[in-house]
């Protein structure tokens, strides 16, 4: 298991080696804690695997590129405000509207 944190000299703060953020904080150096990650050092350190070749993946190999499958449903019609060239059907009506008292 490798250090996920280092304590900075004088143990004035402490730096997040997974995220890389450091903390100032007194409590937060004193109990290990990372206020990006959201954790505990001693936790972070307990779910490292113990090599980190496991954590690595295998390189791909150059594979077959999947085409998407075209859809056999027709397209989507046109909206009314679409067929006589507005932008919402709403425009118009807002103006032409009138009050009845």
């Amino acid at each position: 298991m490798s250090k996920t944190y280092e304590i900075l000299e004088g143990g004035t703060g402490i730096v997040c080696l997974v995220c890389g953020m450091p903390s100032y904080n007194p409590e937060d150096v004193r109990r290990r804690f990372c206020g990006h990650c959201r954790a505990f050092h001693d936790d972070l350190e307990k779910q490292q695997p113990a090599t980190p070749e496991l954590e690595q993946a295998p390189p791909e190999e150059d594979k077959p590129v999947k085409k998407k499958k075209e859809s056999v449903l027709p397209p989507p019609a046109r909206s009314i405000a679409a067929r006589f060239g507005r932008k919402s059907m709403s425009m118009g009506r807002h103006f032409t509207r009138r009050r009845l008292y």
